[in-house]
């Protein structure tokens, strides 16, 4: 299925579409558990992460209006995940202080909350929302491309290999091979245009 704008698959989610809301989580899902990996999550803990923000953004999306003069939806949902992220450590916190009692935990105010949900995404955070939206928009390539010219893409630009070995390869001038490099870029920068908003 091909990747909808988001706008688009976001007015689907909230209309309780399930064929979008599915093609929303498997989109989603890989940034959210990156997100807790950052934070020290492990495997068991970033799936949980992932249920409780899917749970969250559910109960959310009834109330909720894209607008792009208020922010953008990667703020948005940034702002769910990592809030989930905060109460999860909170709850690992208490939960080793029970467990060990000369263990301190620093109880945490609101005003800490606040500025964990809402401070500015790290380079690690923004690196990895680029590459969420880069292999997304290559699944969608994926799905519409000629496989021959998507597997060349994938040997250049990927696996690094010369534009010269990758035309011996397939029999064809190193000039096709720009060509279909340049016009599968071109197709991901679009896709990623409609999707990072």
């Amino acid at each position: 299925m091909a990747i909808q704008t988001r706008v688009t698959l976001l007015s689907r989610v909230k209309n309780g579409d399930e064929i979008s809301w599915n093609e929303f989580y498997n989109l989603y899902k890989p940034i959210v558990i990156l997100m807790g990996k950052d934070f020290g999550l492990n495997n068991d803990e970033c799936e949980d992460l992932l249920q409780n923000v899917m749970i969250d953004f559910c109960k959310a999306k009834e109330h909720f209006t894209y607008n792009p003069g208020a922010g953008s939806f990667r703020a948005y949902f940034r702002t769910i995940v990592r809030s989930r992220i905060y109460k999860m450590l909170n709850q690992k916190k208490r939960h080793e202080e029970a467990i060990d009692p000369t263990i301190i935990v620093n109880t945490v105010d609101t005003e800490d909350c606040e500025k964990f949900v809402n401070a500015e995404p790290s380079e690690n955070e923004n690196r990895q929302w680029q590459e969420f939206l880069f292999n997304a928009a290559l699944q969608e390539v994926q799905n519409t491309v000629d496989p021959v010219k998507v597997q060349i893409y994938l040997f250049c630009k990927l696996q690094g290999q010369k534009v010269d070995e990758v035309a011996q390869i397939f029999n064809i001038s190193p000039k096709t091979v720009y060509k279909y490099l340049e016009n599968i870029d071109k197709q991901i920068k679009a896709i990623v245009s409609k999707m990072d908003f």
